[in-house]
């Protein structure tokens, strides 16, 4: 028997998880297509509207959506903390580009809220690119709180992202480095 998701947060996660579960090869394009802008995409609101919590300001719903359409580009969830630290996966798996997704990441934690949506859509493609999941309760939290004055989702997600085994791994690859050309020397 399956149990109601008690939240409104839940509620919503839970509603975009039945388009991949059931297969709704529709509604997860028509959210696809409307990522660019999900605002303004009217059809986003005919899919999700009735799974939107009460109450919510429209800057609210405008995160909402975007998250809604973040989904249907990559609808493997269950990731470990924020974008930041699947960012760092990703930084992680890559062969070569890291230098190029450290600027889009930076860009990303600069960008206004208009911009967002382009930074996190490119993002996105590349960790479903490279299967690394997003936890989409965290995403919508961060993103509802991404305008703060005090811009508490954007270091915590450069934190993640920067303060982490990516650059452990490169000091030991310059300790490695620099024991190598102290053996060389000698």
């Amino acid at each position: 028997m399956n149990q109601v998701p008690s939240t409104p947060v839940a509620r919503f996660l839970a509603r975009l998880y039945s388009f991949r579960d059931d297969e709704d090869r529709a509604s997860l394009a028509k959210l696809r297509r409307a990522v660019a802008n999900p605002g303004i995409d009217f059809n986003v609101f005919a899919i999700i509207g009735r799974s939107l919590p009460t109450d919510l300001k429209p800057h609210q719903i405008d995160v909402y959506l975007l998250v809604a359409c973040l989904f249907a580009l990559h609808d493997k969830e269950g990731g470990e903390g924020s974008i930041g630290t699947a960012a760092q996966l990703l930084h992680n798996s890559l062969e070569n580009g890291q230098d190029s997704l450290d600027m889009r990441f930076a860009a990303l934690l600069n960008c206004s809220w208009e911009d967002l949506s382009h930074h996190l859509r490119h993002l996105v493609s590349h960790l479903k690119f490279h299967e690394i999941p997003i936890n989409y309760s965290r995403l919508l939290a961060d993103l509802l709180n991404w305008d703060r004055d005090d811009r508490r989702v954007q270091r915590q997600w450069a934190s993640n992202y920067w303060q982490s085994e990516v650059h452990e791994n490169n000091s030991d690859n310059t300790t490695q480095t620099i024991n190598s050309l102290q053996e060389n020397e000698q």
